[in-house]
């Protein structure tokens, strides 16, 4: 059984993500503890405890320390089983987090999936479903993974109520090379906002200050107000995108330029939301990046480099980004 610390570094969510999805994968027991350490309330929420169960059925796994605010869990894997699967957050919780600590294990088990996720979409402190999709699905298609991906429904918070659809097919992911962004080829802008924000035009301020090339915008219904700004550069290597989220008391046109300073600032070959983001298919297919380096990068080193796969190196060090290598 190998130990983890899930006060170690960031000491947040991610850890037990990655060290479940890992777990499931090498089919080795974890136990983690100190989960959520750092956080305002320690222990798992519905989020935290939805992914346990997740995938908990999907590798029929014992496990202990199953409930809300507990810090410390145990996973027991066996084998992953493909198929159909619904799961259900109860509140605002990240359908994307939960995302990320499934599609380790539906691409590496090198079955079919699909996949349908209630919870919310668009959401602080997590990627958004339009990041997820534009982003990191973009990138890892590129190197080979099978897959689709629909939002049927939008969820921000405090209600949630969003619904994801994501399939895996079969797919061969191939080692990851972002050592470069090679050309600049696309730029361009998606803002959406709730029925409610229509007559303000949200939407459409939300992209006045943003340089692309392209710009979108679009209205839906849900069950709480809210909008949201993806701004992305698309180039010959690689994919970067920043998002944003409008606020009560902020200005449209402010939600969309945030947006698009901080994606101008990134400067490693992926943004820096990506960045730790691949450190799994680093540790599971190897390969070299040039990813920022932050402290979510670094834990997730810890905690890849923690179980039985490649190891992860740092190659080379540069002004705030970190090449890594498996």
């Amino acid at each position: 059984m190998i130990e983890i610390d899930g006060s170690y570094l960031e000491g947040g969510g991610q850890i037990l993500r990655t060290a479940l999805a890992l777990s499931a994968v090498t089919c080795e027991s974890v136990r983690i503890h100190s989960v959520r350490a750092k956080r305002k309330n320690p222990g798992l929420a519905h989020q935290h405890l939805t992914t346990l169960f997740a995938l908990k059925q999907i590798c029929n796994a014992k496990v202990s320390g199953a409930s809300l605010g507990s810090t410390e869990v145990f996973f027991e894997p066996s084998n992953i089983n493909s198929g159909k699967y619904e799961f259900d957050i109860g509140t605002a919780g990240s359908v994307t987090l939960l995302l990320h600590a499934l599609l380790p294990v539906l691409v590496y088990s090198r079955k079919s999936f699909l996949i349908r996720v209630r919870g919310g979409t668009n959401v602080p402190l997590s990627p958004t479903v339009d990041h997820f999709e534009h982003v990191f699905l973009k990138l890892l298609s590129d190197k080979g993974l099978r897959c689709s991906f629909k939002v049927l429904k939008r969820g921000f918070y405090p209600r949630g109520g969003g619904l994801v659809e994501f399939s895996v097919d079969d797919s061969s992911v191939q080692a990851l090379r972002f050592l470069e962004r090679g050309s600049l080829l696309k730029t361009y802008a998606l803002s959406g906002a709730t029925l409610d924000l229509k007559s303000a035009r949200v939407a459409e301020r939300q992209l006045a200050l943003v340089e692309v090339q392209e710009k979108s915008f679009e209205y839906f219904e849900s069950a709480s107000t809210g909008s949201f700004v993806l701004v992305v550069s698309v180039y010959q290597k690689s994919v970067l995108g920043c998002d944003a989220l409008g606020q009560k008391g902020l200005k449209a046109e402010l939600v969309g330029k945030s947006a698009y300073e901080r994606l101008t600032a990134q400067k490693a070959v992926v943004d820096e939301y990506v960045s730790d983001q691949l450190i799994p298919y680093l540790a599971l297919f190897g390969g070299q990046a040039l990813v920022a380096d932050t402290l979510h990068t670094r834990t997730n080193v810890y905690v890849c480099n923690s179980l039985p796969l490649k190891k992860i190196k740092t190659k080379e060090e540069k002004e705030g980004c970190v090449i890594l290598e498996a």
